[in-house]
């Protein structure tokens, strides 16, 4: 494998030039007094800037690194690599250093959360310092033509980083640019560019223009994917100054053509949803409806004939309910229920006389016993014998005064031959009147409630029936809304089937628009067409150098996309995640270098920065190549760009030492972490 550039590709990498801007130191502070002392100072220089995690091993044989010392397993991560990147990154206007999970352990952090992220930024022949706080309540800070240090003293005039250094840094990257704007609406920014520039470890180089992943929460700009094409194109040196507006219109015919699709799909539904409603099996066009207002009058009187059939059949349902018939069922079932309740009374009232009667002639005979006859004697003798304290000697072995004899009445038995079997005493006769209305009392309670229950199943039948019946007269009270519904169905269905073919047609013109600004881009490009080939063939160049001969490497821009593909010069394409891994890489640094075409389309900053490529899946070898390319690079052009790489994979050899190695990380001890503190 080649070790140095090819002649041809030096050549016409003529135009050296000096990158837009480098980043030139890198400082955690405390705070932004005059005596604070970085937390972590990272210098870096133009050309490769290297970020090394190395990674631990099982003993000294096992550290691929050639160093001396020892580390443990997993020392290479968890570091602070990605941390670097995104403190740079935020120093350079990127709104977040950090996903959810750092933010929330930084301002966690005693120490760390009031801290600053410093940086000295050159933006051509100006140096600028910039002070940006983890706690986002305190204020940016940017001084001008100062370091760090001079900056902390106080002594210096504080410029604005948001209307001074920001609009300073969009200048002289953007200002760079043929196309300045993504459309009407949209200027091409600086964060535009720093997100092509810089793209998130998380992302995993898996596509050419997948640059922010949302694992990372990078706060990503609102961008298609042409618009991200375009941004390319214009750091490639392609764009041209009509393109952006062309390629605005199509993306607006395109948008536009996709709600047709939403339409045409809403539609659609509705269409089928109001042809259930009016039983239309099939419908292909609105023209087999036939004229409008013929459609909705016969729409309309089949409704109305569907009405009467239903009026009809509703009606029919209701005498079937047989409302009449239960209601007399009910009044005579009500009717004997009403004499068994005046019956029950009557009885009832009589039986309450005679008890009432019983209880007045008791008070008003308390010490007067009546005399008793032998037949009553013996009944009432026979009532009172069981009773507790009542004596049951016969009358004819007790004497005349027995106190048994004086409660029943008996003064004397000297006529008990005489007395009448059949009489009764006064309470005695009360006592039987009184249980023979206990039992017709019983008895008329059990007609009765033998009359209830048929009342009771009758009454709820009825109730039943005039519930129903009033569902029926409900449903036919509504019977006229249907022909609403019909006729209703039927306009939405008109309107339905005359937004599809709207549609339809309006995305047939949209297209016939498309095609004929991509005639008119295809012809824009056709004027870059020499520089499109260049860079191909740089993109080619590079991919041969970094892996193979036998590899081709092709770069190609269409009307909406630019594309990349690898293949073996002996045909097939290859792709796998390795593979786009070294796409995105090639792709990235081939924009790089053709800014050094030629002065008049010198439009990418010549800045980058790439978080651990390895991650990738790259082979250690291919790997190692891509820090030989960049090195040759710089080389034969020194001082022109600025390419910062944070790895855990081990370097070669000749840059695992200054000056291409800048820092050296590892996640143990604490102090050898980017933020110097366990998170």
């Amino acid at each position: 494998m080649a070790q140095t550039l090819p002649q041809s590709l030096l050549t016409a990498l003529k135009h050296r030039g000096e990158p837009a801007f480098w980043v030139e130191r890198l400082a955690i502070l405390p705070s932004l007094s005059a005596d604070a002392k970085p937390l972590r100072d990272v210098t870096f220089k133009l050309g490769l800037n290297i970020i090394w995690s190395c990674p631990g091993s099982d003993s000294p044989d096992g550290n691929q690194s050639g160093k001396t010392e020892q580390r443990e397993k997993g020392a290479g991560h968890a570091a602070g690599k990605t941390s670097l990147c995104r403190a740079l990154r935020y120093a350079l206007g990127e709104n977040e250093f950090g996903n959810e999970f750092m933010k929330n352990r930084l301002q966690n952090s005693k120490r760390l959360f009031t801290s600053y992220i410093a940086a000295e930024v050159w933006i051509g022949e100006t140096k600028w310092t910039v002070a940006r706080p983890i706690n986002k309540i305190k204020a940016d800070h940017a001084y001008q033509s100062a370091t760090i240090e001079q900056a902390l003293t106080g002594k210096l005039p504080a410029q604005s980083y948001k209307y001074d250094f920001l609009p300073a840094l969009n200048q002289a990257t953007t200002g760079r640019l043929k196309v300045t704007a993504l459309d009407q609406n949209r200027a091409i920014t600086w964060n535009h560019l720093l997100e092509a520039l810089s793209r998130d470890q998380e992302a995993h180089l898996a596509a050419l223009h997948l640059w922010r992943s949302a694992a990372a929460n990078s706060d990503p700009l609102k961008t298609s994917d042409s618009d991200r094409c375009l941004i390319m194109r214009c750091l490639f040196g392609l764009a041209d100054g009509g393109e952006s507006s062309l390629l605005s219109q199509r993306e607006e015919l395109t948008d536009e053509n996709r709600q047709s699709e939403r339409n045409i799909s809403a539609s659609r539904h509705n269409k089928s949803r109001d042809m259930a409603k009016l039983g239309i099996v099939a419908i292909q066009e609105i023209s087999d409806l036939g004229p409008q207002e013929l459609f909705l009058s016969s729409v309309r009187k089949d409704a109305q004939k569907n009405i009467n059939s239903e009026r009809e059949t509703l009606n029919a349902s209701i005498l079937k309910l047989g409302i009449e018939i239960l209601t007399e069922a009910r009044d005579q079932a009500a009717s004997q229920y009403n004499r068994l309740t005046s019956r029950f009374a009557e009885r009832w009232e009589h039986y309450n006389d005679e008890k009432l009667q019983l209880a007045s002639y008791r008070r008003e005979h308390r010490d007067s016993p009546e005399p008793l006859d032998k037949c009553a004697f013996i009944k009432a003798l026979a009532k009172h014998g069981g009773k507790k304290g009542v004596c049951s000697v016969p009358y004819w072995m007790a004497e005349n005064n027995c106190d048994l004899f004086k409660q029943c009445g008996v003064p004397d038995l000297t006529n008990k031959d005489d007395l009448d079997l059949e009489n009764a005493t006064i309470e005695g006769q009360f006592r039987w009147n009184i249980g023979n209305l206990r039992q017709e009392l019983k008895a008329e309670l059990h007609n009765l409630r033998a009359a209830k229950n048929p009342l009771t199943q009758i009454e709820n039948e009825l109730r039943e029936a005039r519930t129903r019946k009033s569902e029926l007269e409900t449903k036919i009270r509504n019977l006229p809304d249907q022909l609403t519904d019909s006729e209703r169905a039927a306009r939405n269905l008109l309107e339905a089937m005359e937004e599809i073919e709207t549609s339809q047609k309006s995305i047939t013109t949209n297209k016939t628009a498309i095609k004929d600004l991509d005639e008119e881009l295809e012809v824009i490009r056709k004027r870059s067409k020499w520089r499109q080939i260049v860079i191909s063939d740089i993109f080619n160049r590079i991919i041969k150098f970094i892996i193979n001969k036998d590899l081709k490497g092709t770069l190609t821009f269409t009307n909406i996309e630019n594309n990349a593909t690898l293949e073996l010069e002996t045909g097939g394409e290859l792709d796998s995640a390795a593979f786009r891994a070294l796409r995105c890489l090639a792709y990235d640094y081939a924009a790089l270098l053709s800014s050094y075409l030629d002065s008049e389309h010198c439009c990418h900053p010549r800045f980058l920065i790439h978080d651990s490529p390895r991650e990738s899946d790259l082979e250690p070898g291919i790997y190692r190549d891509i820090f030989h390319f960049i090195s040759q690079v710089e080389s034969h052009h020194p001082n022109s760009f600025q390419a910062i790489i944070t790895t855990t994979e081990p370097p070669p050899t000749e840059s695992q030492k200054p000056p291409h190695l800048r820092l050296e990380l590892a996640s143990t001890p604490k102090e050898k972490r980017f933020y110097c503190e366990d998170l």
